[in-house]
């Protein structure tokens, strides 16, 4: 919903929106959602909010507008949450949380974008963290999430630069993935720049 189109897709992202303003029911199989421009992390050559970011302050979407919209999509096989770091979501974890529970409701599959960086690195923290998200969700339910932890040099850069180490981060996070407390799979890019 925020985002680089091409101009070809403006068209559909405006008849999208109109349809949702409307009231009408659309189906779409896969929907990906920038919750929130927050982020423990600053400058990151890829960030799509980063500009934005500079000028404004981070910005979250409205639970509600969020609402409206989602329950405006029928036949939704997987909604994406992304961001920024979507784990900070309204500033706090529970409101995180309350989306999460929502969007649950909606998809049959849901997928978190994270850096990981609001993860606990002590894995019985990094227990409590998940506990608490999936709290009064049926098992069944839990297993429908899937995290997916964004790595790349820019990334690891700034763990670096704020004296975190990655590496504890994603043993912790495949420990859990291992006894089958949480999905997980990682995304991974590599980017460099040539200077003359």
């Amino acid at each position: 919903w925020r985002g680089h189109t091409e101009q070809g897709d403006a068209r559909r992202v405006i008849e999208l929106l109109n349809c949702i303003l409307r009231g009408k029911p659309l189906v779409a199989k896969e929907v990906t959602v920038y919750l929130t421009d927050r982020c423990q992390l600053q400058g990151c050559l890829h960030c799509i909010g980063a500009e934005r970011i500079e000028k404004c302050g981070a910005k979250d979407l409205d639970y509600q507008v969020y609402q409206r919209a989602i329950r405006s999509l029928s036949g939704i096989d997987q909604i994406n949450l992304a961001g920024g770091e979507p784990f900070l979501y309204g500033g706090r974890l529970e409101k995180f949380r309350e989306l999460l529970h929502f969007t649950l409701q909606h998809a049959k599959k849901v997928e978190v974008y994270t850096n990981a960086f609001a993860v606990p690195q002590d894995y019985e923290a990094a227990k409590r963290f998940f506990d608490y998200l999936f709290q009064d969700l049926a098992p069944e339910d839990r297993k429908r999430v899937t995290f997916v932890v964004a790595i790349d040099d820019e990334h690891a850069k700034q763990y670096c630069h704020l004296q975190r180490d990655i590496k504890n981060s994603i043993e912790v996070l495949v420990r859990l993935y291992e006894e089958g407390e949480i999905a997980l799979r990682f995304y991974l890019t590599y980017s460099f720049v040539v200077l003359h």
